[in-house]
């Protein structure tokens, strides 16, 4: 399985979310207005996907300095998961206090 970022330009995620999915990708996972998408290309024939999302290129792991350990790592994504930022866009989630088993049923 390949997986893909699509960040949203236009509109909310929920909307980009459901547009995807009218055109048969499968949304793998959702970062504030970064989205995890399966799947190569988008089936896009009326432009409406590209007017919402745009693809997101990452640099590769190798790009990352080599000096940073695992413990850096960790560090730097709790600190994120402290900011007020992550905790205002995780209270907001659709899904949230749903079980995650319930939520992986429905992708």
């Amino acid at each position: 399985m390949k997986e893909h970022l699509r960040k949203v330009v236009q509109g909310r995620p929920e909307e980009a979310i459901a547009l995807l999915r009218r055109r048969g990708v499968r949304v793998l996972h959702r970062f504030g207005d970064t989205l995890v998408v399966e799947g190569e290309s988008v089936s896009d024939p009326t432009g409406e996907v590209e007017c919402a999302t745009r693809a997101v290129t990452v640099e590769p792991l190798a790009a990352v300095p080599a000096e940073l350990r695992d413990e850096d790592l960790a560090l730097l994504a709790h600190r994120l998961r402290l900011s007020e930022g992550y905790r205002r866009a995780k209270e907001r989630r659709p899904d949230v206090g749903e079980d995650w088993d319930v939520i992986f049923h429905r992708m």
